[in-house]
């Protein structure tokens, strides 16, 4: 992707994986909104899991609770308190802008840098729109062939040098709340998994520090139950 950035030649940028689909309609719909004045521009997706011993496939439609006519700063506060905009098969986006403020995929992250990618864009004020419409179609395969199922559990310590990186960010943006919600979800995240009660400790301790026992919290059996994702899923 960084490699792409660098040499393509056309105004916009488009990432899609290989196992990934557009819908025909992709480009023309998000062509027109980022054209409205945006830097970025992200759509929802449908996901489609394939069976690839008995063929079945099941498709689900993934909507996010933001309005479309939210202003940039609206859907950006979102986008940072309920997870990333999302895979960048999902996203349009202006070459220039890119370029001119150094914004890559980071090479050093095996996961979760689509997640970093949208704090770059974050930290330098890019200006971002959403599309409602399900444009890409996001297949997962059941043969644990996907990419993310490959790196298991590194995910959580790929999401923690995330934090890591931009914590200053979020602390200068007076968003401590939306920090602490997400040292909360990695740490119910490390409880799950093997051999991580160190990283569990520390995420719930930054939990703690920034933003003490959210409100959603009200007892200790509730820790881990947080923060279902504001996402709607449809079969189709």
């Amino acid at each position: 992707r960084k490699k792409g950035i660098r040499e393509a030649e056309g105004d916009y940028l488009a990432f899609l994986d290989a196992d990934d689909l557009y819908r025909p309609e992709f480009l023309e719909i998000m062509l027109a909104k980022i054209k409205e004045g945006y830097d970025l521009v992200g759509c929802d997706h449908i996901r489609e899991e394939i069976n690839t011993k008995t063929g079945e496939i099941i498709r689900e439609v993934t909507q996010r609770q933001i309005d479309e006519n939210w202003d940039s700063n609206e859907l950006l506060r979102a986008f940072l308190r309920f997870d990333r905009i999302g895979s960048p098969n999902k996203i349009l986006v202006k070459r220039v802008v890119l370029l001119n403020k150094a914004i890559y995929f980071d090479i050093c992250l095996n996961s979760r840098e689509d997640w970093d990618f949208c704090l770059q864009m974050a930290e330098h004020r890019c200006r971002i729109g959403w599309v409602k419409d399900a444009l890409v179609v996001y297949r997962v395969r059941n043969d644990a062939s996907n990419s993310t199922r490959r790196t298991g559990w590194k995910w959580l310590d790929y999401t923690l040098l995330v934090f890591k990186k931009h914590k200053e960010y979020f602390l200068r943006e007076n968003m401590k709340q939306e920090l602490s919600f997400h040292y909360y979800d990695l740490a119910r995240h490390y409880f799950y998994s093997r051999n991580r009660s160190g990283k569990f400790l520390l995420c719930l301790l930054y939990a703690f520090l920034y933003g003490g026992f959210h409100p959603f919290c009200s007892t200790a059996n509730n820790l881990f139950k947080l923060f279902p994702p504001k996402i709607h899923k449809n079969n189709v």
